[in-house]
């Protein structure tokens, strides 16, 4: 079977170091179609993709993040063969990341930048499944 331009993207990155392993959770939905939430209301994720991402902060530059995670937005580009979803959750370099909107995505539907913020330190994303 021929690979996917994703594919040979996701091959490809892993020599550019600006490139970062990253997981793409969509929600975790039940046997009707309805997503899954949890006793305090809380949607509940299942990984969608093992791919890479790359975090461009050019839009934020004036930021330190010496003292805590940067919560500012920021540009993710993520590469995949999922169709583009804003209301995914990205984990990329330790850090989880709420998607708010889509950005553009390439013709080839293989790389897909949002617009997203980390989340901030100590909020938790409830994973049902985390095995690819």
């Amino acid at each position: 079977m021929p690979m996917t331009f994703a594919q040979k993207l996701r091959q490809a990155a892993r020599f550019n170091p600006a490139w970062k392993p990253a997981r793409i959770y969509t929600y975790a939905l039940d046997v009707n179609g309805e997503p899954i939430v949890d006793a305090n209301g809380a949607f509940t994720f299942d990984i969608s993709e093992v791919t890479v991402g790359f975090l461009d902060r050019r839009a934020d530059d004036n930021f330190d993040v010496s003292v805590a995670s940067y919560t500012g937005d920021s540009e993710l580009v993520v590469v995949t063969d999922l169709p583009p979803d804003p209301s995914a959750i990205v984990w990329m370099d330790g850090l989880y990341y709420q998607l708010s909107d889509v950005l553009s995505a390439d013709v080839l539907a293989s790389q897909v930048k949002y617009k997203a913020n980390s989340l901030p330190d100590g909020e938790t994303v409830n994973i049902r499944n985390d095995a690819p």
